[in-house]
């Protein structure tokens, strides 16, 4: 489906001109295809569409932010706490999440910056099918437990 900037391309010249686009446009467009001219118009008027900013793909509570950066404050050769899953065959899953110090960003790890805590986290332990991290929120007592709060489960017949 065109956008109205690239239907309005295949027009006459005087609506085109009417429509407000300009010469520049207008040269661009006399050079090209029918079809090229107005996906290239179509590019154009999406350029300037603001984009959606995504959410963060893991929440901190507070009380977890601030003992990060208490942990973080201890081991100062550290840059972030990381989390990764690692194989424990002990468990029901056959896997368990780890949370280790980092001094660089890995590659394909998502960095969280919320409250002055930095947490790099693993792709896989995000993205992983069913028990993955992703949208989820992490919470740390007293004795620097994590506990994984689940995001809120959607139901099906909802419209988007």
């Amino acid at each position: 489906m065109l956008s109205r900037v690239a239907r309005v391309a295949l027009a006459a010249p005087r609506q085109r001109q009417a429509l407000g686009l300009g010469a520049q446009a207008l040269a661009a467009v006399g050079r090209m295809t029918r079809p090229a001219a107005a996906a290239a118009l179509h590019r154009r008027s999406l350029a300037g569409a603001a984009r959606r900013a995504l959410p963060p793909p893991l929440k901190l509570t507070d009380r977890c932010a601030r003992k990060l950066v208490q942990l973080l404050e201890h081991k100062p050769d550290a840059v972030a706490v990381r989390i990764k899953m690692v194989n424990d065959w002990s468990s029901s899953t056959g896997f368990s999440f780890q949370m280790d110090f980092a001094k660089s960003k890995e590659p394909g790890e998502e960095m969280i910056v919320q409250d002055g805590a930095r947490l790099y986290v693993e792709s896989q332990a995000l993205f992983n099918t069913e028990t993955g991290l992703l949208g989820s929120t992490l919470d740390m007592d007293d004795n620097l437990e994590i506990s994984i709060i689940p995001p809120p489960k959607r139901d099906s017949r909802a419209p988007r």
